[in-house]
């Protein structure tokens, strides 16, 4: 990530934001892969709170929030799949969501 953008810092708060965000996607991988949906699930209002932080913080990167929107919207597909294909293109994305 951001390795076009080498001549710009990331912030402490784009830092702190990215960390709960791959953080998130660990925890979703081994709850998808115990088949722990509920808990999978739960992650997705955890991350809403610390974007919701994030923001309060001065946080406000684009490209960190919009990596933030890309994993949050693959995290969420399987309990949302069509909702996360509409959020996709409107994203801009070419291919489906599923590839």
């Amino acid at each position: 990530l951001f390795e076009k953008d080498k001549g710009k810092e990331l912030t402490y708060i784009d830092k702190w934001m990215l960390h709960k965000l791959y953080n998130a996607v660990k925890i979703a991988d081994e709850a998808f892969s115990n088949i722990q949906l509920r808990r999978a699930g739960l992650l997705f209002y955890e991350l809403m709170n610390d974007i919701r932080w994030y923001g309060r913080r001065g946080g406000n990167n684009p490209k960190v929030l919009m990596e933030v929107l890309e994993v949050l919207v693959k995290l969420m597909t399987p309990f949302t799949p069509h909702l996360c294909e509409e959020i996709w293109e409107k994203m801009g994305k070419d291919t489906f969501i599923s590839n």
